[in-house]
């Protein structure tokens, strides 16, 4: 191996470690300029005609340049030029071609960003790529593409359901593309964390099914075994989220504790966090209980009264009797999904934004005994304070949280779909009381 060779050998070895530090610690590459400036030092002059440069010298120069400029948390034109010299000199440059998507990727420019990762693939499989486009898949929303090139709205129903199903295929696409890159690498955090995401946006654009979300959980529990991903601020954020939506509480603010400790500026500003969110949750639901638990004997009974305790036969009447449903209140509850038996409770109050989901309901049996009702897909004016809720097969839990020395716990009811597990009023909810469930996670590089 020549001098030149080793030098330049050196130079990519040195500025492919400072794109690991970076991938571990989410740091930019301005925090690495003296580093940076130490890399591009070393190389030698493309110009210089004494060097006799051949093209998989001037790939590999381009490409270290490119990379370091990279390295910067935003787009930067220089990046872009560098390497598409880089993949130009030498076009089996896997890293070349890989550090040219994410350069993209920052541009936003997102159908190139996959052309890149694709040809990469073409000259050999890697993980990298294969992650990243499982990234890239996420992002592309053809709605956005079409409106983009038409410079029009997407009106025609046809067309909206082709896109929607064209959103969805990419979502299946981009967890393939993630399952490639961790069975090439099951120790790398990354690539699951990638899978986790991409089982959330499935989940989104499609499902709406449970398992999808306790795969990305798995997904996020096997990015944390990857050493590296443990100082990752994001990792904890976005299963935190996971877990406020399923509302396993504790779960979600020992998460978000950690979270927020690593990276403070997680926390926007003029918002509540969703630490803060969950705290004030029950905080409102201790209020109401004890609003309740002041009120008169007799007022209490006026509330209990209009509890229907007969829903079952109704139930019964409207599965041409093939169903065998019976009353039940809260004391009868086991932990889980309670077959067979029907629960009617009142709505003292809903303690959740018109924007929270799941909607949270303050509510009460015919005992008089309180409970707590989260419904996932439903209107937030759908269901009002009085209201009768009658549930058949309720999936019951207790749940607690534990902070700052004070532990609250509640009797709690989850309906993720109330289409089909909820009546209102003894009616069942029409399809313009419903919504599509959503859930903000946070995205970085």
């Amino acid at each position: 191996m020549s001098n030149v060779e080793e030098q330049l050998n050196a130079a990519r070895n040195n500025v492919e470690s400072l794109n690991k530090d970076l991938a571990s610690f989410k740091i930019t590459g301005e925090h690495h300029k003296e580093k940076c400036d130490e890399v591009l030092s070393t190389l030698p002059s493309i110009d210089d005609p004494k060097t006799k440069l051949k093209a998989k010298h001037k790939a590999i120069i381009y490409y270290v340049k490119g990379a370091v400029y990279d390295l910067s948390a935003k787009y930067v034109k220089e990046a872009e030029e560098n390497l598409s010299k880089a993949v130009k000199f030498d076009p089996s440059a896997i890293n070349a071609w890989n550090s040219l998507g994410h350069t993209l990727w920052k541009k936003a420019d997102l159908l190139a960003a996959q052309d890149c990762y694709l040809n990469a693939i073409q000259i050999k499989q890697n993980k990298v790529s294969y992650r990243e486009l499982s990234r890239i898949l996420r992002l592309i929303d053809p709605r956005r593409q079409l409106q983009k090139k038409q410079s029009t709205d997407v009106s025609d129903k046809t067309e909206q359901e082709r896109l929607r199903d064209q959103l969805f295929s990419n979502a299946a696409e981009s967890i393939e593309m993630a399952k490639k890159a961790v069975s090439m690498d099951v120790s790398d955090g990354e690539s699951w964390y990638l899978l986790g995401h991409s089982y959330i946006n499935v989940f989104m654009s499609k499902t709406l099914s449970v398992s999808d979300i306790e795969s990305a959980l798995k997904a996020f529990q096997q990015a944390q075994n990857d050493e590296s991903m443990t100082k990752n601020p994001d990792l904890y954020y976005n299963r935190a989220i996971v877990y406020k939506y399923l509302e396993l509480y504790q779960s979600a603010h020992d998460d978000l504790k950690i979270a927020f400790e690593l990276d403070p500026s997680l926390k926007k500003d003029g918002q509540p966090s969703p630490l803060e969110e969950i705290k004030q949750l029950f905080e409102k639901i201790q209020l109401q209980f004890t609003k309740y638990q002041n009120i008169t004997a007799k007022q209490k009974a006026n509330l209990m009264e209009k509890i229907p305790t007969d829903f079952w036969n109704t139930l019964n009447l409207m599965f041409n009797n093939k169903a065998n449903f019976k009353n039940a209140n809260l004391k009868d509850l086991s932990i889980g999904v309670n077959s067979g038996l029907v629960l009617s409770l009142k709505v003292i109050s809903c303690v959740t934004p018109e924007s929270n989901i799941p909607s949270v309901f303050v509510c009460i049996d015919k005992n008089g005994d309180e409970c707590v009702v989260s419904v996932y897909n439903v209107q937030y004016k759908a269901i009002r304070g009085g209201d009768i809720l009658s549930i058949p097969s309720p999936s019951f839990n207790n749940t607690t949280l534990q902070e700052s020395g004070v532990t609250r716990q509640f009797q709690h009811i989850r309906i993720p779909n109330a289409q089909i597990t909820l009546f209102v009023n003894q009616q069942p909810l029409q399809k313009d009381q419903l919504v599509t469930p959503s859930m903000s996670v946070q995205t970085f590089m």
